[in-house]
Order: structure tokens, then sequence, then C-alpha cells
């Protein structure tokens, strides 16, 4: 392995690391505010304050923008965007092999990814 193909890398995997931080600092920050905007609609519409809360509604009925409060659908999508989060570094870490051409990382990157669509799918 030459200096330079190691530099190369190095360099990609930098610049991976950077994005995933990028990546997971807006989409945490996204899910937080949509989690609090919910909380606060409902609270302000009168909805008891309760631990455990409401269950989140599942993904589907997010498509089709459900009759009731608001509150509850942003408070839901917060939480789906964060179960997302280790989905979308999975994706990026994916790429970054694909690009490096390095198969035994590929592989697992894409069991792993299988594994957490499975576990998603199977749990909604």
């Amino acid at each position: 392995m030459t200096g330079r193909s190691w530099t190369s890398k190095h360099e990609a995997v930098e610049m991976l690391e950077n994005r995933m931080r990028r990546v997971s600092l807006v989409i945490s920050l996204l899910g937080l505010g949509l989690m609090c905007f919910g909380l606060t609609d409902m609270l302000v519409g009168g909805d008891a304050f309760s631990l455990p809360g409401a269950d989140a509604l599942p993904l589907g009925s997010l498509m089709h923008f459900p009759s009731g409060p608001m509150g509850r659908m942003f408070a839901s999508s917060g939480v789906i965007l964060l179960g997302l989060l280790p989905a979308i570094r999975v994706i990026l870490a994916l790429s970054l092999y694909l690009r490096l051409k390095d198969g035994f990382s590929m592989l697992v990157a894409a069991i792993v990814l299988l594994e957490l669509l499975l576990s998603i799918r199977l749990s909604a």
C-alpha cells in the first residue's frame, strides 16, 4: 500500500466522519424540535402530561395526515426521524465503502442496513 492511497483512504474516512457528524446534528436537532413543538402543542391543547405518554403514531398513519391534534403528529415525526438516524448513518458508510471498493466493509454495512430495515419493518 502506497502512502498516497492510504492518505486518500484516510481523507475519505475523515470526510465521512465529518458528514456523519453534520447529518447527525441536523437530524437530532430537527427531531428534538419536532418533539418539543408537538409536546408544546399537545399541552396547550389541553392534553394531560403523563409518563409514559401516548404512543408514537406509526409511519403509515403519518403519511395520511391523521385527524386530531397536530401535536401528536409532530412529536411522532420527531421520534421516527431519530429512529431512522442509525440507518442513515449506515447508508453514508456504505456509500463510502462503495467508492473505496472495500468488499468486506460493503458486505458488513449491507448486512447491518438489512438488519436495521428488517427491525423497523417487523416492529412497525
